[in-house]
């Protein structure tokens, strides 16, 4: 592995989920993401490339290729999860393949929502050619960023999961999504927005990710 790609989830007009105490997922996703960045350049020999430095918006189709061109070996987008209840809490990563339960389905609508864009299926033509000579790649990935990820912060460890997320379609590398937390959590929004945490879960993900 040479070069890490990062993409932070969301920007621009697209916020992502918004906490309860006003946090906004673009905003974290790109501050762990600039966190993490920093930290494998400055453990490991690799190049990393983040999909966007600032909060701009970036289709969902732009990111994988963005990978692609910078000659990419992993991909990981960070996100921020969303529920009616807030006692919903703890970590997911999920890999491309078909959504196999009603939570998953749940949560690939949610990232797949672009605003102004007409909703659409994920064209799993294009994951068969490109993204599943992977799967068994983005699979590990998931295993190892989750767990580690999970034991490391003491997190609810809500395991790995599948779904046809548009953001990994298309990516020529080994892909994964995950879903740091809890924004409409009231106490995991709190450590989400704050700088130190975003550091520790950086950190912890930069583990994950050179232990992989």
């Amino acid at each position: 592995v040479e070069v890490v790609v990062i993409d932070p989830g969301h920007g621009g007009v697209d916020a992502g989920v918004l906490g309860p105490g006003g946090t906004q997922e673009k905003t974290v996703n790109l501050q762990v993401a600039r966190e993490l960045a920093r930290y494998l350049r400055r453990e490991a020999d690799v190049q990393v490339v983040l999909t966007r430095s600032e909060d701009v918006h970036l289709p969902l189709a732009e990111r994988a290729e963005l990978g692609n061109n910078a000659g990419g070996n992993l991909f990981v987008s960070l996100h921020c999860n969303g529920w009616f209840s807030e006692g919903a809490r703890g970590l997911e990563t999920y890999f491309l393949s078909p959504a196999e339960t009603d939570w998953s389905q749940s949560v690939q609508a949610a990232e797949n929502q672009v605003p102004g864009a007409e909703p659409d299926d994920v064209d799993f033509i294009v994951w068969d050619l490109v993204q599943n000579r992977f799967i068994n790649h983005s699979s590990d990935l998931a295993e190892v960023i989750q767990n580690a990820v999970s034991e490391s912060l003491g997190l609810p460890n809500r395991g790995v999961r599948q779904a046809g997320f548009k953001v990994l379609v298309g990516a020529y590398m080994p892909a994964v999504l995950v879903e740091m937390g809890f924004l409409s959590n009231p106490e995991e929004e709190v450590r989400l927005a704050s700088e130190s945490y975003q550091r520790q879960l950086a950190h912890a993900l930069g583990d994950a990710i050179l232990a992989y």
